[in-house]
């Protein structure tokens, strides 16, 4: 059973945002720093977080909202029945260190758009919105566990 997906985002920084490598016990480690503070990585403990959407069959059009370290993108690319991927991401920054090495093809499409934004309307209207150009909405949160609490 796979417990950890892992990225290839090389080492680098942009304004306020960071990629780091990290060596564990378990690999090599990608991590996405804003301001000193850790945002995602690669780590197993992602891995568990976004475990919902890795045991779903994807199809369709998905939304992702933030692109982080492009951690989802092989459960995306290798699903065939996906026919279109919009991102939106907040930060230009991130976009600049992420996008250019994360795995994609040409239903991949990036958007510099705040999804909190976006994340107002989406309790209210998603559904009554959206559900018509999809079939399956799923949203994910940072546990308090993430937000270190």
């Amino acid at each position: 059973m796979i417990n950890r997906v892992t990225v290839d985002i090389p080492e680098q920084e942009l304004g306020s945002f960071k990629i780091q490598h990290c060596k564990r016990k378990y690999g090599k480690e990608t991590i996405l720093f804003h301001n000193k503070q850790h945002i995602m990585s690669d780590r197993p403990s992602e891995f568990i977080e976004h475990r919902p959407l890795f045991s779903e069959t994807l199809r369709g059009n998905i939304l992702v909202t933030g692109l982080g370290i492009s951690y989802v993108h092989n459960k995306i690319l290798f699903s065939p029945e996906v026919e279109r991927v919009i991102i939106l991401e907040k930060y230009p920054e991130v976009v600049g260190l992420v996008w250019p090495y994360c795995k994609k093809d040409d239903r991949f499409e990036v958007i510099c758009y705040d999804s909190d934004d976006w994340e107002e309307l989406w309790w209210k209207k998603t559904e009554e919105k959206y559900s018509s150009h999809c079939d399956k909405i799923m949203f994910w949160k940072p546990t308090k566990l993430m937000n270190g609490g």
